[in-house]
């Protein structure tokens, strides 16, 4: 990437995975060129953490919802949402080109950031989308949409292996053009001093996602702690809060934290209890975590495809929301493996070399 290279990177604004996996790519980028954020409350105060130096440029997201009841027809109501969104963003990008001078834009998962004066990445490994029964009738017109907007860019990145060992199907769609397989993707990459070691909680509970969804797993988590004697942590995912509460002795809630210390708790932990996201698969297998309980979001088929891989794989456990027991976990978790046998290609697919920007 040459040094005068000036960078536009965005993530997609579901929740903070987008948002983390993207830590190792701006670092990268930082390095060879000048770096511009497109963000949003939450991103932005996520980011300052890392990169208080970088030029932060207010970008609107999707802001998607998660209903209780309804979801698909709640998220079909979004599309018209959605589109408009895509849209905003082709032209608001369209300014920033011209302001800032932007030579490369790298978007994750944000499908109208692409400008015919740069050249125009996405980082996506969702190529192929997994849909619900009851939208399969029109998965051939959706999945020709994901294709159509995919190859707008120069290329597509995908966080993941050539032979797909943490994606699987997600990750293999041949229609794609010009697709580059760029390793894993984790913000514990940047680690740069060993984990303090000295936070010790039985259970880790990591809440992350779009609203209401995440309140409703917080509130089921912190329901069955209460009763318990276990000592707990719960992290609410909202690095735009700053703040912690003692919910019972032995239970601690905390808004967010540093990277170290994120780092020691997991690894120090019993048990870590997650939705099934992509990023939080590839934040687990780079720290190689030996017991995780994903609970994916519900009607969320990406993540409810990934929790079903990794059980099947006898990886990690996977447990439904509505049917999330503690004790059911805690005696069905013996008896998986957990990612340490995954660590090292973890690690060392995560040093993959991005193309030349």
């Amino acid at each position: 990437m040459d040094k005068r290279k000036r960078i536009f990177i965005s993530p997609l604004d579901w929740g903070l995975g987008h948002a983390s996996r993207l830590i190792p790519v701006i670092a990268l980028a930082k390095q060879q060129g000048e770096v511009f954020l497109g963000v949003d409350e939450r991103t932005a105060a996520y980011y300052k953490e890392f990169f208080p130096d970088i030029i932060q440029i207010p970008l609107k997201g999707y802001r998607i919802r998660y209903a209780e009841k309804n979801f698909y027809t709640q998220l079909v109501m979004q599309i018209p949402r959605i589109k408009l969104a895509i849209f905003r963003e082709y032209f608001q990008l369209k300014k920033l080109v011209k302001k800032y001078a932007i030579d490369v834009v790298i978007s994750d998962s944000r499908f109208g950031l692409h400008n015919r004066k740069t050249r125009n990445y996405i980082i996506s490994h969702q190529l192929n989308i997994i849909y619900p029964k009851n939208l399969r009738i029109f998965g051939k017109a959706l999945s020709a949409v994901n294709r159509f907007l995919l190859n707008q860019f120069t290329a597509c990145l995908i966080p993941d292996t050539h032979n797909h060992i943490f994606a699987g199907q997600l990750s293999i769609n041949p229609a794609i053009r010009n697709q580059h397989f760029i390793g894993l993707l984790s913000r514990f990459s940047l680690l740069n001093k060993r984990p303090l070691s000295v936070q010790k909680f039985q259970f880790v509970f990591v809440l992350s996602g779009p609203e209401p969804q995440r309140s409703i797993l917080e509130n089921i988590f912190v329901e069955q702690l209460l009763n318990t004697q276990y000592t707990a942590l719960i992290i609410s995912g909202q690095p735009e809060k700053s703040n912690s509460e003692r919910l019972s002795p032995n239970i601690l809630k905390v808004s967010h934290l540093q990277l170290e210390e994120f780092a020691d708790v997991l690894l120090n932990a019993d048990i870590v209890f997650s939705r099934s996201g992509y990023s939080s698969v590839m934040d687990y297998a780079y720290l190689g975590l030996k017991k995780v309980v994903f609970v994916p979001t519900p009607k969320q088929t990406e993540q409810e495809y990934l929790a079903l891989k990794y059980s099947q794989e006898r990886i990690c456990y996977s447990c439904e929301q509505q049917n999330f027991s503690l004790p059911h976990c805690i005696q069905k978790i013996k008896d998986f493996r957990g990612f340490e046998e995954y660590k090292s290609l973890a690690r060392e697919t995560t040093q993959a070399t991005f193309i030349n920007l």
